[in-house]
């Protein structure tokens, strides 16, 4: 058996025996709910979920590092991460927002700018605490005009 073999057996029996009892649901509504203060118009609909999964913290670990927030501005400060224990098991949520897609509807002003649903971030990436649902991580890439 190969030691990767062996771990991911291990990692599978911490997740049974500890009963981790957050839904993938709640952990989507609890980083969205960390996410919704820095966003322009505070809509969850203009966002995807691309990954929502459980993790250990050697999986995700160099994703958090450095600043939680580079270049962001809007919304209330971001506190730093806290310290990302290789080998504890994480939520793991990945969002994204919309495309830009195109005004519905003519306009008297033929360069009329597209919609976007989210002109300020980029992409945001949440590590959530499989027991209480805090999340003890964020990378929330801004974008910079």
């Amino acid at each position: 058996m190969r030691s990767g073999t062996i771990i991911d057996v291990f990692t599978i029996g911490l997740i049974a025996c500890k009963g981790y009892k957050l839904s993938g649901s709640q952990v989507r509504d609890l980083a969205w709910q960390s996410l919704k203060p820095h966003t322009s118009p505070h809509n969850l609909d203009n966002w995807v979920y691309i990954e929502v999964k459980q993790v250990t913290g050697r999986e995700v670990a160099d994703k958090f590092r450095g600043d939680p927030a580079p270049g962001c501005w809007q919304g209330p400060l971001v506190d730093q991460n806290e310290k990302i224990n290789p080998h504890d098991m994480y939520w793991y949520v990945h969002l994204k927002p919309r495309e830009v897609t195109p005004l519905p509807t003519p306009t008297a002003f033929p360069a009329a700018s597209p919609y976007t649903p989210e002109p300020f971030i980029s992409q945001a990436f949440f590590l959530l605490d499989p027991a209480n649902g805090r999340v003890g991580a964020r990378k929330i890439s801004c974008v910079i005009y």
